[in-house]
């Protein structure tokens, strides 16, 4: 994957993120990403589907899974925030059923848990993907395959997102992007 090229929530920077695990569709891979905006340059998770038998051939989601948010790092208004506008992953466990949970850093701060699910991951990487050379979308942006991603969501959360809540109701959590499309 390359930055530096067309619009993309990555196109300044990509970094490593967690270890790619497999699924049946291929190896995921959590990343982190930045871009210079007016506000500053925020860094987002985002993710990656290599094939199983050539990893360097690539399908990548433009649309990130994770932005960073106030919600990221819960501190008091006058503590020390070391580096705002960040979220960064060195870690995510993939549990049976397919559910995923996703370690990372809110700026630079706090250690937070969001949960996912492969489903959900593999269908981003599928609907919306960008060319990770060039990151020109590969998509319709008038959202043809929208239905097709809301239905990949209501799956998963139907199978595994209850039970990986509850497990998680003590850690700091927020809903991924999925989320917003939940009916």
């Amino acid at each position: 994957m390359r930055t530096g090229r067309g619009p993309s929530a990555f196109s300044d920077k990509i970094g490593p993120g967690a270890p790619p695990f497999r699924t049946a569709k291929g190896w995921l891979s959590v990343f982190h990403g930045v871009r210079s905006t007016m506000n500053g340059n925020p860094y987002a998770l985002g993710v990656a589907l290599h094939d199983l038998a050539d990893p360097a051939l690539v399908t990548m989601s433009s649309i990130p899974i994770l932005l960073p948010s106030r919600a990221d790092c819960r501190v008091e208004d006058t503590a020390y925030t070391h580096v705002p506008q960040v979220v960064f992953t060195c870690g995510a466990v993939r549990r049976d059923g397919g559910s995923i949970l996703i370690y990372y850093g809110g700026n630079d701060t706090v250690i937070n848990v969001g949960v996912t699910h492969e489903d959900v991951l593999i269908a981003l990487c599928e609907s919306y993907s960008q060319d990770p050379l060039t990151g020109h979308l590969k998509y319709d942006i008038h959202g043809t395959k929208t239905e097709e991603l809301e239905r990949a969501v209501i799956r998963a959360q139907d199978r595994s997102m209850r039970r990986a809540m509850s497990v998680s109701r003590r850690w700091s959590t927020r809903p991924w992007l999925f989320a917003t499309f939940a009916a």
